[in-house]
């Protein structure tokens, strides 16, 4: 839709520059998982922040530094897994990230 954004917070400009330039920086945190059997084990997760979620079906963002392998792990555990797969970040969970509550968490945590 466009080629380059501005994301304000507060009247204060955050990010700014090309779209794909701004997702390529964030990191392809969000991981997807589809699956088969019982998705209750993602409650239990921490460090984690649940942006959609199905039956079979959940996107995860990793906070705090998590190693997606503990998903990975415990998904292995519990369901018949169908797909792991890193994603950019869209442009909601960009905005979410930096304005949002993990980012009042970590900074937080920078100045304890």
């Amino acid at each position: 839709m466009c080629d380059d954004i501005c994301l304000f917070n507060k009247g204060k400009a955050l990010l700014q520059g090309k779209l794909s330039d701004i997702q390529r920086s964030s990191g392809r945190n969000p991981v997807i998982l589809e699956f088969e059997g019982d998705g209750s084990f993602i409650d239990s997760l921490d460090d984690v922040r649940i942006n959609n979620r199905s039956t079979n079906y959940a996107e995860i963002r990793l906070l705090n530094g998590l190693d997606e392998q503990v998903i990975l792990q415990k998904a292995m555990q519990n369901v018949n897994l169908l797909r792991f797969e890193f994603v950019q970040p869209s442009l909601n969970e960009i905005f979410i990230s930096t304005v949002g509550e993990d980012n009042i968490k970590n900074q937080l945590t920078q100045t304890s």
